[in-house]
């Protein structure tokens, strides 16, 4: 079965999005998928948590999207294997800002990234794409590449805005490009149940997108900030209490519901058990 391709996205920043895109990785490895993400946001940062502060890229995003000849199959060139155990990257640098001034007017500009993924299904098992916080060449060449799309936010009214604007580039896709990108759903990040004004947005956000509202969301716990710090994955920390068996647990049920919803198959099936 062919490799899935998925976008993750917001229009808002700080919904904790780049580092759910390595832990869903990380969680992904560990059921058997052979899985490769791409960073196309120009800030690098998942680059440099994958990677550490002094990699130096040969090949980044930026010259996929730069390349008027690109083929079929030229991300290959790109694909680095990161510190992080089983996890490939297709990395991104400072320069990927300037493909929408400098390259979004040349014809097809927007293709370049699937174009250069094709063939690549066939080699992972799942390709997860983490995209900039707003509406950008970047965030329309990923869902272009994409069979969907899973959007992130914390509870909060900014967030859903962003959700909704993502929404609207997945129906640009649809009408401009003759794509059809499936949305995976909303996912809630940084949830706090005692607060009773988390609880009023995530009824907000059901209100305003119904179904497609995931039931489990990421609970706020120190687990997830101390794990970006020491640049691993929120189930490889050192020091393990009750508050990172809760973050694993969050994580293992998100990606279970993802590979449903997106038809992830691993190439080597394993069961991994939620804290």
């Amino acid at each position: 079965m062919a490799g899935r391709v998925i976008t993750v996205g917001n229009h808002k920043g700080g919904v904790s999005k780049t580092s759910l895109v390595a832990n869903i990785a990380a969680d992904s490895v560990r059921r058997g998928c052979r899985t490769l993400v791409v960073d196309m946001d120009a800030q690098a940062n998942l680059s440099e948590l994958l990677m550490g502060h002094d990699f130096q890229p040969e090949t980044t995003t930026s010259d996929l999207l730069a390349s008027p000849d690109i083929e079929a199959g030229d991300a290959a060139e790109a694909i680095v294997s990161t510190q992080w155990h089983g996890i490939d990257l297709i990395p991104a640098e400072s320069d990927l800002e300037n493909r929408e001034a400098e390259n979004g007017a040349e014809p097809g500009v927007a293709r370049r990234l699937a174009t250069s993924l094709e063939g690549l299904r066939d080699r992972y098992d799942l390709v997860l794409i983490d995209t900039p916080p707003r509406i950008s060449l970047e965030l329309t060449s990923a869902l272009l590449a994409s069979d969907g799309v899973l959007i992130v936010a914390e509870p909060d009214a900014d967030a859903r805005k962003g959700a909704r604007r993502v929404m609207g580039a997945v129906e640009a896709a649809a009408a401009g490009f003759d794509h059809k990108v499936a949305v995976y759903g909303v996912l809630l990040t940084k949830m706090d149940q005692r607060l009773v004004s988390h609880a009023t947005e995530r009824a907000q956000f059901l209100q305003a997108f119904g179904d497609l509202m995931w039931r489990d969301s990421i609970r706020d716990r120190a687990a997830w900030r101390t794990a970006k710090s020491e640049r691993v994955p929120v189930f490889g920390l050192r020091r393990r209490d009750t508050g990172s068996h809760e973050a694993e647990g969050d994580l293992v049920r998100v990606v279970d519901e993802l590979f449903v919803r997106a038809g992830v198959q691993p190439s080597i099936p394993t069961t991994v058990e939620g804290a």
